[in-house]
């Protein structure tokens, strides 16, 4: 086995949609798939454009961030090394819901879904085991979701407040509002 791709495996084996994976599981995922250098301003995802596969932060990092129908960005998330979006384009090729920019040169991982989805199409093992990985990651983003929601109905007038505040900011660095 070469180096090159014995590091590919260690860096894939740290990723925890890969984690299960075979050796040769994790050979099939290598050819479908790359390990690219992106720089600091780069969009990985764009929000509203169809999903393109899932992209992986290995080192660097990225900010998500969604924009209003008044042009106002609003940062939901950092990532940071071992994190993933675009997972749900495995699944399905809906448009994304936020765009995701590196922060910083970053090292990342792309698994085409139109690639992952042959994979799959073919029965392959590593493509079921990834979906399955999937699901937790999913599962995990839909609790917080949830625990926000509570905490929006267990003290509503604080999340009005809070809200309040975040629309007078945008109105104050607008005064055209």
């Amino acid at each position: 086995m070469s180096s090159s791709k014995v590091d590919h495996q260690r860096i894939y084996r740290a990723v925890p949609l890969f984690k299960s994976l075979s050796e040769e599981e994790l050979d099939a995922i290598l050819k479908i798939s790359r390990l690219f250098r992106s720089p600091e301003g780069h969009k990985l995802v764009e929000q509203g454009e169809a999903g393109k596969g899932v992209f992986i932060i290995v080192n660097g990092g990225a900010a998500v961030t969604i924009v209003d129908e008044d042009g106002e960005s609003t940062v939901l998330a950092q990532l940071s090394r071992g994190d993933a979006v675009g997972e749900l384009s495995l699944i399905d090729s809906s448009p994304h819901s936020a765009t995701v920019t590196c922060t910083e040169t970053s090292t990342v991982f792309h698994l085409d879904n139109r690639a992952f989805n042959a994979l799959r199409a073919e029965h392959h093992s590593a493509a079921f085991k990834v979906l399955r990985a999937t699901a937790p990651m999913i599962c995990e983003r839909l609790r917080q979701m949830n625990d926000r929601i509570a905490a929006i109905f267990a003290d509503p007038q604080k999340s009005m407040a809070e809200m309040e505040k975040v629309y007078l900011r945008k109105t104050e660095s607008n005064p055209f509002q």
